[in-house]
């Protein structure tokens, strides 16, 4: 069970969700209260001591306009990234050669077709291929961070689809929290979770013990 902590604006709060156990840390570039710049990913990143276990988001607003984060993040070897909206083709193929993982976000609305809908956005991946989907609640303009929980049933029968098969492994998010973290896993059984608001004293501040609480839970659920 994967586990990333989405929206980390400190280096104290990136060390902390990795000594908790987190997979994954999220850096974000795209906007809202836990954007941050090169210069605070900078310091993030010398606190943790390099890019392993870095994400980075990254919005595609125009296709042959590179987002805020994505050049800086290639060139200190950040190899996750974190997708809103899709590359033009040359950025795709730098992003092959350099054997990124793509993480396409996906914003569920309840009785869309999810997979049809997922399947037509990832023909426009021809070049790399997404290893995971990120199915977030999103809305009202947000892009994430809503504290909005998913219809989890709803995510549920739509994963006992047949072609459900042939879609890229799917992160869980959407005002998830270390209450509901468990119930969640056990509903929908994703492939990782995403927290990000859910173990915030304040927006964009982690709080360590809800962070550790969360990856307890999350494992916890899968044992």
């Amino acid at each position: 069970m994967l586990v990333k902590i989405c929206g980390i604006t400190t280096p104290n709060d990136a060390v902390d969700a990795l000594h908790a156990g987190a997979d994954w840390i999220g850096l974000n570039f795209v906007g809202g209260p836990r954007c941050i710049d090169v210069a605070r990913a900078e310091r993030i990143l010398a606190q943790i001591g390099g890019p392993a276990p870095v994400v980075a988001l990254v919005r595609w607003e125009s296709a042959d306009r590179t987002p805020p984060g994505f050049d800086w993040a290639m060139d200190r070897g950040i190899r996750r990234f974190q997708a809103y909206g899709i590359p033009a083709p040359p950025v795709q193929e730098r992003m092959l050669h350099h054997a990124c993982t793509v993480i396409h976000v996906h914003h569920v609305a309840t009785g869309a077709p999810l997979y049809a809908d997922v399947a037509a956005a990832l023909v426009d991946w021809h070049v790399i291929c997404p290893s995971f989907l990120l199915l977030d609640s999103g809305g009202g303009g947000r892009l994430g961070g809503t504290g909005v929980v998913a219809d989890w049933n709803y995510l549920a029968q739509e994963r006992r689809r047949a072609d459900a098969a042939a879609l890229p492994r799917f992160l869980l998010a959407g005002g998830l929290t270390p209450e509901n973290a468990g119930e969640a896993i056990r509903c929908v059984r994703p492939d990782g979770v995403d927290v990000s608001s859910g173990v915030e004293s304040a927006p964009g501040i982690k709080d360590a013990a809800q962070v550790r609480a969360f990856i307890e839970a999350a494992r916890g659920a899968i044992r």
